[in-house]
C-alpha cells in the first residue's frame, strides 16, 4: 500500500492498471471498489474527511492505512490494520495461527487469549475494545435525530451558491436508492445531497432548499462527527423518509433451519455493516442492493440496529 494515503479514485486507478489484461476494465474497477469498501468497513483502511493531505486540498475521500490493531471477541481476536512494508510486526509464533475468511483475519483463542493479547501489545498492536469497534451512535427517534441535524444546519449557517448540487428525492416503490439523486429544481425543504469538489468524490451535505435554491447547507461529516460523510447522509435520509411516512425497508426470509436471508434495498452505515460482516456471509443480491445470510441463533442484533437506529421497516 505504498500509494496510501491517496484519494480513493487514484488508488482504484492504480489497482485497475495492475490488473490490465485480466478482464474488462469496468468489471475490474467494480471489483476493486467492492474490495476497498470491505477493507474500509472492517478497519484495514481508514477513510478520513475534513483533513488536509496536501496543501490546499481537503481530503474528503482519502484512504489511509490503519495501524496494526486488534479486537478481542468471544472465541477469537480480530486483526485489523496494515503492517508497515519494511517490517513484520505480527509475532512469528502467531502468523501460522491466522485464519483468513474473506476480508477478515483473526486468531482463534481458548484459554490463551490474555497471553496472545499481551504478545500483540508488545509487538506494537493497538487494542480496540469490541464495544468501541462496533459502537453505534446515540439512539433517537427519527424526529429527535432530525431536530438535532437541523439545529446543526442552522448553527453552521453556511450560505452560498452550490454549483452542480444534486439532492435525494422522495422514495418511490421499486426504485433503487442511487436513482433518487437528481437536480434540486423546484424542490423545497430539507434534503440530503452531494456537491462536486475539485479533487475526489462529491461531498455529502444536508441542505435546506427554497424552490430549488439552497438557503443554507451543512457539509457531512460535520465538525466532530465520528462517522464518514456517507454514513451521516444515509442515516439522515432514512430519518427523512421515516418522518415522511415512507420508511426504508428490509426483508428477512428463512434459508434453512439455521439461517435467515437479510435483504437490504438502501445503503447501511459502517457500524451496521461491521456487524453483518462478522456475523453473516454476503450473498448474491438478487433484487436487493445487497444481502447476507445470518445464523438466526447468534446474538447479531441486526433487527434492533436497523429498526432503532435507521428506522427501517421489515417487510414480508
Amino acid at each position: 500500500m505504498t500509494t496510501c494515503p491517496s484519494p480513493r479514485e487514484a488508488l482504484i486507478g492504480c489497482a485497475v492498471d495492475a490488473f490490465t489484461g485480466f478482464g474488462a476494465p469496468e468489471a475490474i474497477k467494480l471489483r476493486v471498489r467492492d474490495v476497498l469498501d470491505s477493507l474500509v468497513v472492517i478497519g484495514d483502511l481508514l477513510e478520513l474527511g475534513g483533513s488536509m493531505s496536501l496543501p490546499g486540498v481537503i481530503a474528503e475521500d482519502w484512504l489511509y492505512c490503519a495501524p496494526p490493531a486488534f479486537v478481542v471477541r468471544e472465541g477469537s481476536i480480530l486483526l485489523l490494520g496494515i503492517e508497515p512494508e519494511d517490517q513484520a510486526s505480527l509475532p512469528a509464533a502467531l502468523r501460522t495461527r491466522v485464519v483468513r475468511q474473506r476480508e477478515l483475519r483473526y486468531l482463534r483463542i481458548d484459554e490463551d487469549g490474555d497471553a496472545i493479547s499481551a504478545q500483540l501489545r508488545a509487538a506494537g498492536y493497538l487494542e480496540i475494545s469490541n464495544v468501541a469497534w462496533t459502537r453505534p451512535p446515540h439512539k433517537h427517534t427519527a424526529e429527535t435525530f432530525l431536530e438535532d441535524v437541523i439545529r446543526r444546519l442552522r448553527e453552521a449557517d453556511n450560505r452560498g451558491t452550490l454549483e452542480g448540487l444534486q439532492v435525494y428525492g422522495p422514495a418511490t416503490p421499486g426504485e433503487h436508492f442511487a436513482s433518487r439523486l437528481g437536480p434540486p429544481e423546484g424542490r423545497s425543504g430539507f434534503h440530503v445531497g452531494r456537491r462536486p469538489q475539485a479533487f475526489g468524490a462529491p461531498i455529502w451535505l444536508f441542505v435546506e432548499l427554497e424552490q430549488g435554491l439552497p438557503v443554507r447547507f451543512l457539509d457531512l461529516p460535520w465538525r466532530g462527527g465520528k462517522f464518514r460523510g456517507c454514513d451521516h447522509g444515509w442515516r439522515i435520509q432514512s430519518a427523512l423518509d421515516a418522518h415522511a411516512g415512507q420508511p426504508q425497508t428490509y426483508r428477512v426470509t428463512p434459508i434453512d433451519d439455521d439461517r435467515d436471508r437479510y435483504e437490504f434495498f438502501s445503503p447501511l452505515p459502517l457500524w451496521i455493516e461491521r456487524k453483518l460482516r462478522i456475523h453473516g456471509e454476503k450473498l448474491p443480491a438478487g433484487g436487493a442492493l445487497f444481502a447476507y445470510a445470518i445464523d438466526r441463533h447468534c446474538d447479531h442484533g441486526t433487527d434492533d440496529l436497523v429498526q432503532s437506529y435507521m428506522w427501517f421497516q421489515k417487510i414480508d
